[in-house]
Parts: structure tokens; sequence; C-alpha cells
């Protein structure tokens, strides 16, 4: 598994968790199996899943500026789904742990060049009616 390295780790508040479970309760139960799921279990790989996932939402709040545009971002991206053809949490929803780490990893080379790819970001993540 990909760990970020420290310049790139963000932690996220509990409040941060809340929101993406309440947007998420929409559409299905996948935030829940991936931040409740014991152990190593589970398609999401437990633990080690839910370190990716707070990972990918770390990268978020650093790519769109806060918490709140991050939540709202993993499940309505509109530039994200205008190139691949879907938001971005139905790569998570239909997914497994190797989903999570794809994502993880992506974000963390945005994050990592975010000064050299400042249009790119503010294309993919700046909010635009939300």
């Amino acid at each position: 598994m990909s760990q970020p390295d420290d310049a790139t780790v963000i932690s996220v508040s509990e409040a941060m968790l809340d929101r993406v479970r309440e947007i998420g309760s929409g559409s299905s139960d996948f935030v829940d199996q991936i931040l409740d799921t014991p152990g190593l279990g589970g398609i999401y790989g437990g633990i080690d899943g839910r370190a990716g996932f707070l990972a990918i939402l770390g990268s978020l709040v650093t790519l769109c500026g806060s918490e709140e545009a991050a939540a709202d971002w993993l499940f309505d991206a509109p530039a994200y789904a205008a190139i691949t053809g879907s938001e971005p949490c139905l790569m998570l929803e239909n997914g497994n742990f190797w989903s999570l780490m794809v994502m993880q990893d992506w974000l963390q080379i945005l994050v990592r060049h975010k000064q050299s790819c400042t249009e790119l970001i503010d294309e993919i993540f700046t909010p635009t009616s939300r």
C-alpha cells in the first residue's frame, strides 16, 4: 500500500467525516463500509482502506481548499465527471481496496505538484455552482 509522505498528510475532522457519511448515505453505504470495517476485512481492506480513505479526504482538502468543498467534490465533481463519465464517489462505491489506493496515489501526485499545475487543479477541483 502506498503511504503519503509527511508533507501531504492532512487530518480531517469528525465533522467532515459526518458530512461525507451524510452525503454518501443518499447512494449507498460505501463510506460506512470503508470507515467502519474492523481489522483487515471487507472489500475495502479494513483499517488499511480506512487509512487510504482518510488520506484521500486530506488530499481533497488541500486541493479543494476546505473540508466542505472536499466532501462536496467527492460526490459532485462536474469537471471530473466530464472527463471520466462519472463522479469520483462511483469509483470508490463500485470498487475495492485497490480503487482507494489508485485514487489516493493520483491525488497525492496532484498535491505534491500543486504549484506546477495550478490551472489543472483549478479546473478539476474548484467548485462551479455548489
